[in-house]
């Protein structure tokens, strides 16, 4: 999943999977909950990546701040 850029322009922040497989922006993604032992039903933890990258077009890429504002949806089924 591709978001946001920034002062840096020429890159995005891509969300992924605990393996590091970029997610695709609307696509589910179903991922197995880790549970914490005897807290399990207290504690439980989804895991992602975030990594910046540089957008294919772009020849090069800025520098400077960087952030971006993600809005999800979790679903238990």
């Amino acid at each position: 999943m591709r978001i946001g850029g920034g002062e840096m322009a020429g890159s995005s922040i891509v969300i992924g999977n605990h393996l590091g497989s970029a997610i695709k922006l609307g696509d589910a993604y179903s991922e197995n909950l880790t549970m914490n032992g005897s807290v399990a039903a207290a504690k439980q933890t989804l895991n992602f990546k975030a990594w910046v990258k540089g957008d294919s077009a772009a020849t090069t890429i800025d520098t400077g701040e960087f952030s971006s504002t993600v809005n999800f949806t979790i679903s238990y089924l």
